[in-house]
């Protein structure tokens, strides 16, 4: 029985490229294939979703120039950053009105605020989480990601939204860049060029925010150091690959199926992400985080909404 649903989950891995499935598509099939069947590769799931969800990164900065780049600009690093501020400040009134623990609290609103897991995983170090904390936290992120992946592009349809105002409200709203990159890509091509810009702009907040936490961690517990946050390199590998693309004109088809080839690897990073959604997963994530969570996210994605449908 292991090894038909190893086989069922290659072939299903291998139909997201081939038959160019969409990545909502994509994750559902993942999401189904995991509750129903299991998770033969749980525990490589993760890693190999950070490594896709890199590549795909990269690869997309050949489809873009410096401009679409730098038009997200400083604006969007300051929108993002008065975010962030929002969410952890209402986080932290949050978690004493619900009751939710102050390391598991920190640990959902900075991966709200920022980018997701890879926040989470930045900043449990410094909080000295335990795994049950680190596991509800990836949890909950990983449930609200995959309801924004499925929402958002309806949400976006019916107000009528542009690309252009729909890529920065999921770069704004949404947790994770491979829920950021599903939903751009399956609502167009100018979304994703926005969304990818202004998210990878937020997540340059991974390092004074984890860094900020650990200073207030430091002094709280009289510590002498802390562990060091670690830079995201895929940004600067995108960084480089816009420049490329941008002032080679000369290798563009080579650039054009380069960015072909990540817009497809998308497909397989959130059937990936889809398949990290397991029963384990599903019974660790307690009640109250939920709620904390969920209030935190819907209550940023609408001020978010407003900005963005009033700018």
């Amino acid at each position: 029985m292991k090894i038909i649903v190893n086989y069922v989950f290659v072939i299903a891995l291998i139909a997201c490229v081939v038959f160019r499935l969409t990545s909502v598509e994509a994750m559902l099939i993942g999401a189904m294939g995991s509750l129903v069947l299991g998770n033969p590769f749980a525990g490589q799931i993760r890693r190999w979703t950070h490594h896709c969800l890199a590549i795909s990164v990269v690869g997309l900065g050949a489809g873009m120039t410096v401009a679409s780049v730098q038009s997200v600009g400083v604006k969007g690093l300051l929108l993002s950053g008065l975010m962030i501020l929002v969410v952890l400040v209402a986080g932290a009134w949050l978690a004493r009105w619900i009751q939710v623990g102050r390391v598991q609290s920190v640990l959902i609103a900075v991966g709200t605020a920022i980018c997701g897991g890879s926040a989470i995983a930045a900043v449990a170090p410094v909080l000295d989480a335990t795994d049950q904390e680190l596991s509800v936290s990836l949890g909950v992120v990983f449930l609200l990601n995959s309801v924004a992946l499925l929402c958002f592009p309806y949400i976006g349809h019916y107000l009528g939204l542009s690309q252009h105002s729909f890529g920065l409200w999921c770069a704004l709203a949404i947790h994770d860049t491979s829920s950021v990159l599903g939903a751009t890509s399956h609502y167009g091509s100018d979304a994703l060029d926005i969304g990818m810009a202004m998210k990878l702009t937020r997540a340059l907040w991974i390092i004074p925010v984890s860094l900020g936490v650990a200073a207030i961690e430091t002094r709280r517990r009289q510590k002498t150091a802390v562990e060091t946050p670690r830079f995201p390199k895929f940004i600067l590998g995108f960084v480089m690959m816009v420049a490329v693309a941008t002032w080679c004109p000369s290798i563009h088809p080579v650039t054009e199926i380069v960015s072909g080839m990540a817009h497809r690897l998308i497909a397989v990073t959130l059937f990936l992400v889809g398949a990290s959604i397991t029963p384990a997963m599903l019974r660790s994530v307690h009640w109250r985080s939920l709620i904390f969570a969920l209030l935190i996210w819907v209550g940023i994605s609408t001020i978010t909404l407003i900005i963005v449908i009033s700018s």
